[in-house]
């Protein structure tokens, strides 16, 4: 609140203080303050139970949603070519790159040989990504899926398009002992600062400093806190 060590004395002289007195002052209030951080600790109690009940209180906060690895075929159009004939053609070689994975050959090898997806020179594959931010006529096709399942070719916007469920990865929650530690220190901050907030409300009580400027008692307060801030992480 003092730009200048001068305004910060200046605003001490007008309390009829000195840096001295405050200091002495301060060394006091630091003294009880470390005697007293050890009541404050001894406070903040947790139990393996209350952080259980927090992350089953929580559970929407560790939600893993379901996830998929899929492959791609895509037999693109040329753009503004979209005649009978030029759809049927496209049908047709997708239905043909289909029937040879049918017979034997590797969905990876396929795409990466026909596709005109950029996924072709990784066999197609994409992922993996969260089920919810495909679109929805893909969610759809992909219900009933199982992996290694293979789509019938569809029309897109680009093409026509063939799909492979290569994994799949259920919803669920991260497990407890993942985030149990998370969890113990973010209940312990709360609880250790609403602590620390009563225990300031305590020393401006007991406080024997009356002050009259306002910026000079939040300087104060601020250096005490400090102090029991760089306590309290040792």
């Amino acid at each position: 609140n003092f730009e200048t060590d001068e305004q910060f004395e200046a605003a001490l002289s007008a309390e009829d203080m000195t840096m001295d007195d405050l200091r002495r002052s301060m060394e006091r209030q630091v003294m009880i303050s470390r005697v007293r951080q050890v009541a404050i600790m001894s406070k903040v109690r947790l139990t393996e139970f209350e952080i259980r009940e927090y992350y089953e209180n929580h559970l929407d906060d560790y939600g893993i949603p379901r996830r998929v690895t899929l492959r791609e075929i895509l037999i693109e159009s040329l753009e503004g070519n979209t005649n009978l004939e030029t759809d049927r053609i496209l049908m047709e070689k997708a239905e043909a790159a289909r029937q040879r994975i049918l017979k034997g050959e590797s969905f990876a090898s396929v795409a990466a040989e026909i596709s005109d997806s950029q996924s072709r020179s990784k066999g197609g594959l994409i992922g993996p990504i969260d089920e919810n931010d495909l679109a929805p006529a893909i969610q759809d096709l992909l219900i009933n899926m199982e992996p290694s399942d293979m789509s019938q070719p569809f029309k897109t916007t680009l093409g026509y398009q063939i799909l492979q469920l290569d994994t799949l990865t259920e919803a669920g929650f991260v497990p407890f002992e993942e985030v149990k530690d998370e969890i113990q220190n973010r209940i312990f901050i709360e609880r250790r600062d609403a602590e620390f907030e009563s225990y300031m409300g305590t020393l401006r009580e007991e406080a024997i400093i009356e002050w009259k400027n306002e910026a000079l008692r939040e300087a104060y307060d601020e250096r005490i806190a400090q102090n029991l801030a760089d306590k309290s992480d040792m």
